[in-house]
């Protein structure tokens, strides 16, 4: 029997996760023992994939580490399947007490910061498992650019955008759509001149502020107000009547958000704890700033925005570099595509390069191949 650690902390790398997961399960021989730490665990649930919970690395002043370690030989693993994140992490953690001596693949479920998700914050150094998972080749190059050796680096597709589409057709997903979409209308009944523009926020104030050398000339609260003061245009030149809705990042907590006056003055509605694709599914238009919620809008072929208002220095996007959606660098550049948006809703839009349906077999190739090796 062949023993997989799989294990992750953040929603994006759950999410990558679960379909390789899945994949494996179905595989004769193939134990798959799961691990989860902060959000990943939601998912896991979601997704109904049985797991341990372990505690959120650097919050127990070095004693994760000896979880790590009971983890490790509790289970024996054969190999290791990482999801990855910035700073102290469970899946850097968990390399660096296997020191090698197991086999290991980390999936990176986005196109940015390659290098911070292998770096230890408490001592620089880089951790590389024996490979890594990107989406596409551009990915591959990017995380070359950051000093990745080349032959670690494998572009196997994303697994959990390889699922989006199916997942888009589920009678429950876009009844759970249609709930919401009433919900946030205040209404049950269908009005062709009420719209719903949907904030997918990140938290770069805590992450990417001013003070940061991450900085990009702007905050989620720069987008937000930017958004509202947009809409605000649309509906002056329109008859339509536009509701604004704020979904939280997995890392944000509406306890603790603080919006801008424009949004508190407009009564923005604020959402947190929801799934992502119905809630994109009951949008007309997804609006954010470099998100993955804006690379899941498109694959479920719904019309998004990047919108990076001041951006300094280069666009690093994947969406907008590749073309599957356009940046908006201004208000008025922002309330142009808005209006082209909501006033015509068959603009036509195209499926992603990177989604190409059998990430989660290739990875589950690539495991069984590695510990083969053991």
């Amino acid at each position: 029997m062949t023993t997989i650690l799989a294990a992750a902390q953040e929603t994006g790398a759950a999410n990558a996760l679960a379909p390789v997961i899945k994949e494996l399960d179905r595989r004769v021989g193939v134990n798959v023992v799961v691990a989860a730490a902060g959000n990943a665990a939601r998912v896991f649930v979601s997704e109904g994939i049985k797991h341990q919970r372990v505690g959120l690395p650097g919050k127990h002043d070095g004693r994760e580490m000896d979880g790590i370690r009971e983890l490790l030989a509790g289970t024996s693993p054969h190999l290791l399947l990482l999801g990855t994140a910035w700073g102290q992490s469970l899946d850097k953690l968990l390399l660096r007490v296997a020191s090698g001596d197991v086999p290991s693949i980390s999936i990176v479920d986005t196109w940015s910061y390659f290098a911070e998700r292998f770096t230890d914050p408490r001592t620089g150094e880089r951790v590389f498992p024996t490979r890594v998972a990107v989406a596409d080749e551009w990915a591959l190059e990017e995380a070359v650019q950051h000093g990745f050796p080349r032959h670690l680096l494998v572009a196997t597709g994303q697994p959990h955008l390889d699922m989006l589409p199916a997942r888009v057709q589920d009678p429950e997903i876009s009844q759970q759509a249609q709930r919401l979409r009433r919900n946030w209308l205040r209404t049950a009944s269908v009005e062709n001149s009420r719209r719903i523009v949907l904030f997918a926020s990140e938290a770069f104030t805590r992450h990417a502020g001013p003070s940061t050398p991450y900085y990009r000339g702007y905050t989620e609260i720069d987008g937000l107000e930017g958004l509202v003061e947009a809409v605000q245009c649309v509906e002056k030149t329109t008859n339509l009547r536009i509701e604004v809705v704020l979904k939280l990042h997995p890392e944000e907590s509406p306890n603790f958000f603080c919006p801008g006056p424009r949004a508190i003055q407009r009564g923005v509605r604020v959402v947190a704890d929801q799934p992502s694709l119905p809630c994109i599914l009951a949008a007309d238009v997804i609006v954010g700033m470099v998100s993955m919620f804006l690379i899941e809008a498109s694959v479920a072929l719904k019309p998004a925005i990047s919108f990076q208002p001041g951006l300094h220095g280069r666009d690093g996007f994947v969406g907008s570099r590749i073309g599957l959606m356009p940046v908006a660098s201004s208000v008025q550049e922002l309330t142009q595509l808005l209006d082209e948006y909501l006033t015509n809703a068959g603009t036509t839009r195209r499926n992603p390069p990177f989604t190409r349906g059998d990430a989660a077999s290739r990875i589950a190739d690539m495991a069984l191949e590695l510990t083969s090796f053991c």
